[in-house]
């Protein structure tokens, strides 16, 4: 008996007596053998017939249309099209504004590709820059650089690097889907399901550190999977390629990646001893040429471990810890729980901003079939019988345990739950859903070749389950979606500073006409001027005051004639406006004020309003 997404095949059985492959057996089609033979009774009905028919298309209409080459590809493409559509259109205005990290991540970018340094004048480096006295993980930067240097700093340039890098994740996981359970229609599906999904919409279209993380981790993952599945030493080191460039994507994923490693040992301990020394010797160097330096910078580094001690639960200058707060067991199983809370998974994400609009950040329709999709790759991890293939058992290890892992790094930070911190299990949640989704339907064709009643209800309550989420997921992302693409644009305009860019792009045209000009109203608004006017970075790196005091953000108070700081409310309100910018309602966000300050000096201050 063969197993296809933990349940058995319908076809290519073989039977005794030269029956065809998918006959009926010999022992009268009741499945037993033995059984004692059909009564008048018992005797399938018109119902039945139709029933098992109807199971034998179903499942036939899947697997033939889905064993050539061409309509599993055909399909991911149409998956990639209607994912570029989502991703793609309108990247200038939705998000609505620029937020303080895109801008600074893709101005260290212009700055590295036409320097070799981020904007600190610190020199390129596979470890971290400083942005905001953060230390970000390079690897957003670094993709965005080529980008940035022949288009310039442009807003849809640089969100169109990650929603390009979010597209490619929907054929890495029609590809990890297949290499772990052998069977394309999950790995379509599973593609069609990141492709539409709301929470990996909104990520893609954010130009920040996490959004290539879903990406970089299903390349790793299916890297990993292929290479565990044919044992291929060659396979090895790009698996140690792929991890590695996943573990310097995210500050969560230097965890989570040898988490992973760590947790698939027990499937796959045997394996890894049969791979040649020297193969095993050039991954890990790969590895640890990636990681120790990391790990040396956050733990030696006060600078390196600003992002730890901000953030960690075990650090005395966490910014979110109250005091007296008791780290236990009950404590850290409360923060991973938050992850898979339905609270977090299916009504409001972490309840910031930053969380996709409308509900949580997995559909409400996916529940039933991301209980089903776990029940299965547990019931494969348990089920002991002889003619269960062992490379299931490890690839439902593998995949189960990816996914328990997930929220791990993010339990041991605060504040919980950030979304951000788990972004890369979006891929993951997908696969699961899609072994689900699969799941069903064999149950359905399984059933209808069940005579009785019996088999008869259980295939229709299948195929109506099916029908059900059929109708309920397009009503469910269109509600979504609405959340996104309209409301948004008013919702998320706090989040990303939206009128901010006309009014500095005023002071940009009349810098010259002043000798000074005040900023404030973003975070950091210095990233702005320098992302807008795509200042030379060599005059950055000599002009820019910041004061350093790790392990707390950078404050930059000055470079060239700008000023980043509030004006005194005398001198603000003794100036005329020049230039107000407004929401869609008609509300005023941002404005300029102009004019000689009491002290002779010609002065321009933008502001919040």
């Amino acid at each position: 008996m063969g197993v296809v997404a933990g349940l058995p095949e319908t076809e290519n059985v073989a039977v005794s007596g030269g029956a065809r492959s998918g006959g009926v057996p010999p022992d009268g089609g009741n499945g037993r053998r033995g059984a004692a033979p059909e009564t008048a009774t018992s005797r399938p009905t018109g119902l039945d017939r139709a029933g098992i028919a109807a199971g034998r298309r179903a499942r036939r209409l899947v697997d033939r249309a889905l064993a050539g080459p061409r309509w599993p590809k055909a399909l991911v493409l149409a998956a990639v099209l209607v994912g570029a559509i989502l991703r793609l259109v309108d990247l200038h205005d939705l998000p609505p504004g620029l937020h303080q990290d895109e801008a600074i991540y893709a101005y260290d970018a212009y700055s590295l590709a036409h320097t070799g340094r981020d904007h600190h004048g610190h020199p390129f480096n596979l470890v971290a820059f400083e942005t905001f006295g953060d230390w970000t993980p390079p690897v957003i930067t670094m993709i965005m650089a080529p980008f940035v240097a022949v288009f310039g700093l442009r807003v849809e340039v640089i969100r169109a690097v990650t929603a390009v890098i979010g597209l490619a994740g929907i054929p890495l996981v029609y590809l990890l889907g297949q290499v772990v359970t052998s069977r394309r229609a999950v790995g379509v599906v599973g593609a069609w399901l990141l492709a539409l999904s709301p929470w990996h919409v909104y990520q893609s279209r954010y130009a920040t550190s996490p959004s290539p993380s879903p990406t970089l981790v299903a390349l790793a993952l299916l890297l990993l999977a292929w290479t565990l599945r044919h044992r291929s030493d060659r396979g090895l080191i790009w698996t140690a390629v792929g991890m590695s460039v996943a573990l310097a994507s995210y500050h969560t994923l230097r965890l989570y990646v040898p988490l992973v490693l760590l947790g698939i040992l027990p499937f796959y301990w045997r394996t890894f001893l049969r791979f040649r020394p020297g193969t095993l010797a050039i991954a890990t160097a790969i590895g640890l040429y990636v990681t120790a330096p990391s790990v040396w910078f956050t733990l030696r580094d006060p600078a390196g471990g600003a992002r730890l001690e901000q953030n960690s639960v075990f650090t005395k200058n966490s910014l979110y810890l109250p005091p007296g707060t008791k780290i236990d067991l009950p404590f850290l199983l409360g923060q991973y729980l938050d992850y898979v809370s339905p609270r977090f998974l299916f009504e409001v994400g972490d309840g910031w901003l930053e969380s996709p609009p409308g509900g949580g950040v997995e559909l409400r329709t996916m529940l039933p079939f991301l209980l089903v999709g776990l029940a299965i790759l547990v019931g494969t991890i348990a089920w002991r019988g002889t003619a269960w293939p062992s490379w299931r058992r490890g690839m439902a290890g593998l995949l189960l345990t990816a996914l328990i892992a997930v929220p791990i790094p993010a339990a041991l930070t605060l504040p919980s739950p950030r979304t951000l911190r788990v972004v890369y299990a979006m891929p993951l949640l997908a696969l699961t859903a899609a072994i689900g989704v699969v799941a069903i339907w064999d149950l359905g064709a399984w059933l209808g070749r069940r005579r009785g009643r019996i088999g008869r209800a259980g295939q229709g309550i299948a195929l109506v389950g099916l029908a059900a989420a059929a109708v309920a997921l397009p009503i469910e992302l269109a509600d979504r979606y609405n959340a996104y693409f309209h409301d948004y644009r008013t919702t998320g305009a706090p989040l990303f500073g939206q009128g901010f860019e006309p009014v500095i792009r005023f002071a940009l045209d009349h810098a010259t006409e002043y000798d000074e000009i005040w900023v404030s109203g973003m975070p950091a608004s210095y990233a702005h001027v320098l992302f807008y006017s795509e200042w030379d970075p060599v005059d950055v790196h000599a002009q820019l005051v910041s004061h350093r005091n790790p392990p707390w953000f950078n404050e930059v108070y000055a470079f060239d004639r700008y000023r980043f700081q509030e004006a005194p409310p005398e001198i603000v309100a003794a100036l005329p406006v020049l230039e107000t910018s407004f929401n869609s309602a008609g509300q005023p966000l941002y404005e300029v004020r102009g004019g000689m300050s009491p002290d002779g000096t010609r002065l321009l201050i933008v502001r919040r309003v």
